[in-house]
């Protein structure tokens, strides 16, 4: 594999990033996705190589902290390394995979069962109503997901001594199988033990075994033939080093090796022991090792230290059953860091199947110790209560999250004042979550309120000042008031993106279809009707034909040209959208569902009442099944039932 990390620095005891992405979007994404990583964090970035052992491959994937996929039309639409093996194995071996959206409009594909469904995704596009920066939320993301400098220092303290592991490249299968033999026993189980993982012989390297052997107990020498055969880096560097060093030599013969060849190639060797006798193997690897094995400290921040060394592989195997049991054992003792490490773990899915109740039933836990250690106003209870609003939220639990995000907002409003970034943040959140309850009166008052705030700060031209601007016009839209005070607010807000951004801006063209679906509803047709050409030609240009934006602006314009009447033209339309949301959201997906409606719509209003009758009742099914019977999607079909049902 290739590795980058920050100023080309050694990468060995970095966390690992398995960067994996469709071929052709690898120069618009690596190294701008590598830059965003080590502005926030120093770890080692790996990507595949031309040549690739696949069986090798496997267990070096396996050892992975953190995949990262840069999602685009062409990954989700075509066969990938990333999708066909990456992402089915992140999900089979419990490893967190981070999406990054590098396209917009691919919302719907991408949620698909046979996609990503509900792993949640960054979105560097530029299009988040919260308007926190990608680069934060990115920083956020790895915080939870990947064990820092300070901790990994914690946890290397926490090993009881090191042993070093001399193998050949071509034999790291059987390392790490060594590996989980000498931590098979519980004695031995807070034994690091230091290994060569991904590192290409040079200065560097010769720097890293200098250090590794000064710290080392032992010097364990993994045997096979391919430690006999050919000239090696075993043989001519690491092996006298420790013969100079005076460090036990401990070889174990993993495979049967000509023995004269390898005393011939290693003066001085001792005996090989034999790994299959279990039994004799770990009395022999203790007495080797000497005072340094002994029984396991039980206090619960050993439990979880140790359990991070085997969760990320620190100077040991990766071992997620195992580090999940002593995270969970620490977790279950009360130890405030090790609950909120097993909450990030269960939402998250970093080693272990990603369950969000749980998570949350531990964010609530975390944030009960803390409530009792604390006071109410302490910076790290008001964080976690935060989270905990999040994890309510993603539960769709939104009276829960409303009541601990106004809470966390008054608290911040109280600690840091209106401005603070954080504060804004929360005051957004809380704003969307009002939305989702359908009170639109409060969530349009906090998004002007924002407005007003990062228009001081920012000015009233910036992206965040805008997002916070759009966000009031939805908010007028969605409460069906007003359509003159929308109009002018919607018109104001694009003048100014036009002008900022340009007229194909993502945003602008956001605003653009707003102001049509406010023409259309205040019985402007042909006004409404120009600017759904024009969002639509534009998108054809900036995003191409198939973005589902694209096609989505083509839908509007089909509906529109139906409600005129030309219901030939818009059937065209309409059976052409319905292609492209099959093809691409799924033909079960409610919005490819939806299009049947239309359909059904221009059927009826053509006196075609058996087709329309037949695509209506598909539609119903559908959206009973998916939606329930009181979701509007399901009663606008129900009621076109009823409609055609009354006809001669």
């Amino acid at each position: 594999m290739i590795v980058r990390t920050k100023g080309d620095e050694n990468p060995k005891g970095k966390p690992r990033i398995f960067f994996a992405c469709f071929p052709a979007d690898h120069d618009r994404s690596y190294d701008v996705i590598c830059n965003d990583i080590f502005s926030s964090h120093d770890v080692a970035v790996y990507s595949l190589a031309d040549r690739e052992d696949h069986e090798q491959l496997v267990h070096d994937l396996i050892g992975m902290n953190l995949f990262v996929i840069p999602v685009s039309f062409d990954l989700l639409m075509e066969h990938s390394f990333a999708m066909d093996h990456v992402l089915p194995l992140s999900l089979k071996e419990h490893i967190p995979v981070l999406p990054i959206m590098i396209e917009p409009g691919l919302d719907y594909l991408y949620k698909r069962d046979d996609k990503f469904g509900t792993i949640q995704y960054l979105d560097m596009t530029g299009k988040d109503r919260t308007a926190v920066d990608y680069r934060k939320k990115l920083k956020d993301y790895l915080d939870a997901v990947l064990v820092g400098d300070e901790l990994a220092a914690r946890v290397r303290k926490a090993f009881d001594a090191y042993v070093f592991l001399s193998y050949r490249k071509k034999d790291r299968a059987y390392a790490n199988e060594l590996m989980r033999l000498i931590h098979k026993d519980p004695v031995c189980r807070d034994i690091a033990i230091w290994y060569d993982e991904y590192l290409v012989p040079g200065e560097k390297f010769d720097e890293a075994i200098v250090k590794a052997m000064k710290k080392s107990r032992l010097f364990t020498l993994l045997v096979t033939p391919n430690l006999v055969n050919e000239k090696n880096y075993v043989q001519t560097e690491e092996y006298p080093r420790a013969r100079k060093s005076g460090i036990g030599i401990f070889p174990v013969e993993m495979e049967e090796t000509d023995h004269d060849r390898l005393e011939q190639r290693f003066p001085g060797v001792p005996g090989c022991v034999n790994p299959d006798d279990e039994k004799l193997f770990r009395q022999l690897f203790k007495k080797a090792v000497g005072k340094a094995a002994r029984s396991g400290n039980d206090t619960p921040e050993h439990d979880f230290l140790i359990g991070l060394a085997y969760l990320d592989g620190i100077d040991v195997e990766t071992d997620r059953v195992r580090a999940v049991k002593l995270i969970t054992k620490a977790a279950d003792a009360g130890l405030p860091e090790a609950v909120e490490k097993l909450s990030d773990m269960y939402y998250e899915g970093i080693g272990v199947e990603r369950n969000l109740p749980l998570a949350t039933s531990r964010e609530e836990e975390l944030a009960q110790i803390l409530r009792s250690t604390l006071y109410d106003d302490d910076p790290k209870l008001i964080s976690v209560q935060n989270e905990l609003g999040f994890r309510y939220a993603d539960e769709r639990e939104w009276d829960k999250a409303i009541q601990m995000h106004e809470a966390v907002y008054k608290a911040y409003r109280s600690l840091y004042g209106d401005e603070n970034p954080d504060t804004l943040e929360v005051m957004d959140n809380l704003a969307l979550e009002y939305d989702q309850t359908g009170d639109q009166e409060k969530a349009f008052e906090l998004h002007k309120r924002a407005f007003k705030i990062r228009g001081r700060i920012s000015g009233y031209n910036s992206r965040d000042t805008l997002t916070s601007m759009y966000n009031m016009v939805l908010d007028l839209i969605s409460t069906g008031q007003g359509s003159q005070k929308m109009l002018k607010m919607a018109q104001k807000l694009y003048k100014r993106q036009r002008k900022v951004f340009g007229p194909y801006d993502r945003d602008s063209l956001c605003t653009l279809e707003a102001m049509a679906l406010i023409l259309d509803c205040m019985g402007k047709k042909k006004k409404a009707a120009k600017i759904y050409v024009e969002v639509y030609e534009a998108r054809q240009k900036t995003l191409g034909e198939n973005n589902i934006e694209t096609i989505t602006s083509f839908k509007n314009l089909a509906v529109y040209i139906m409600n005129t009447g030309n219901y030939d033209i818009a059937l065209e339309m309409l059976q052409l959208v319905h292609e492209k949301y099959k093809e691409v959201m799924g033909p079960e997906h409610p919005e490819t569902m939806r299009i049947l409606y239309y359909l059904a719509q221009a059927y009826t209003e053509k006196g075609e009442y058996e087709k329309a009758l037949d695509l209506s009742s598909k539609a119903y099914e559908a959206q009973m099944s998916m939606l329930g019977a009181q979701h509007p999607y399901t009663q606008e079909v129900s009621a076109l039932i009823d409609y055609i049902n009354y006809m001669p």
